[in-house]
């Protein structure tokens, strides 16, 4: 069976539904303003989208009924990327310079070369 292949550089933004792509029949509408309109058929959730001039965009699917939201699907992505940029700037690698041998000095250790 043969199955597509996801892109290396995948993020969890790039599997968002937006406006046609939704499947649900109802879902549940957050307004600009982050505040509820309450559940509403697809095509009435599409319809106030498109008079107020913005996306409607699937914020969590796994919910029933799905949550959407109404915002500007490219700044949308321009803040989930910012977030996930910061999670990433919190984290810290350890990196080792090798390992310790019992012929090298301590001092060794802080200038030894990356290729050996």
């Amino acid at each position: 069976m043969s199955r597509p292949f996801t892109s290396r550089n995948s993020s969890p933004v790039s599997f968002v539904r937006v406006n046609g792509k939704i499947r649900a029949r109802e879902v549940r509408v957050l307004g600009t303003d982050n505040k509820q309109l309450g559940i509403l058929p697809l095509n009435e959730a599409l319809t106030l989208a498109r008079q107020s001039g913005v996306d409607l965009v699937e914020i969590s699917s796994t919910a029933t009924p799905p949550v959407c939201r109404l915002v500007d699907f490219g700044k949308f992505r321009y803040e989930q990327a910012k977030k996930e940029k910061d999670s990433k700037k919190h984290q810290h690698a350890s990196t080792s310079r090798g390992s310790a041998q019992p012929a090298d000095d301590p001092h060794d250790l802080g200038v030894k070369s990356p290729m050996r």
